[in-house]
């Protein structure tokens, strides 16, 4: 008995053949992507929601901890209070979210531009970072419990740059091959260096 897919695929033995081709396929192959990708694009995406939430955890407690210094110890120019609660209640975070935005976006489109672009946010966000720990470590002296909230944050930031940039370089591992973890860990390595100069750089 001769069903209608049957009959359409005698009509058409091309469309049969890239079918059957298809059937073939690694379902990975199907979309283009190297070994693993599916669950690398999963993973990428929990990091990146990981990195939202904790984008709004750093900047409500950076915020606090402003207000707390001020309400404790003051400020000698108002200025710079005003001017470093909105860099971490409203640069940073807006900053950190365009890298998300465009670290999404250049791993569905693999443009060098954008990727660029959300590596040099990285860089800008890792800088206020290691500001505020140095901000905070001078202004707060020995409190020990907001300078351990303020190497943590950093550590969490550190952190979730070096597991996004290691699931990226799986997706792209067919572009970037070995050279994109080795990549990842040199420029984490640089942040970090750059964190700890800005600690340890003494402004009195």
């Amino acid at each position: 008995m001769t069903t209608a897919a049957d009959s359409r695929s005698e009509n058409n033995p091309g469309a049969s053949a890239s079918a059957g081709a298809a059937k073939s396929m690694p379902p990975n192959d199907l979309l283009g992507g190297p070994r693993n990708a599916p669950q690398s694009w999963l993973s990428l995406a929990i990091v990146l929601w990981l990195d939202s939430i904790y984008t709004l955890l750093y900047s409500a407690i950076t915020g606090i901890i402003l207000i707390y210094k001020r309400l404790d110890r003051g400020y000698d120019n108002e200025a710079t209070f005003f001017l470093e609660l909105a860099l971490a209640l409203v640069l940073y975070p807006s900053i950190q979210y365009a890298r998300l935005h465009l670290g999404s976006v250049a791993n569905l489109l693999e443009s060098p531009s954008t990727t660029s672009a959300a590596n040099l946010c990285g860089v800008l966000t890792s800088l206020m970072a290691g500001y505020f720990i140095r901000h905070q470590h001078h202004v707060l002296g020995v409190d020990v419990v907001v300078g351990s909230i303020a190497l943590a944050l950093a550590a969490t930031e550190l952190l979730l740059g070096i597991i996004s940039g290691f699931i990226f370089s799986v997706v792209h591992y067919d572009e970037y091959g070995k050279r994109g973890p080795v990549a990842i860990v040199l420029s984490a390595a640089l942040m970090l260096g750059t964190m700890i100069a800005i600690v340890a750089f003494d402004s009195d």
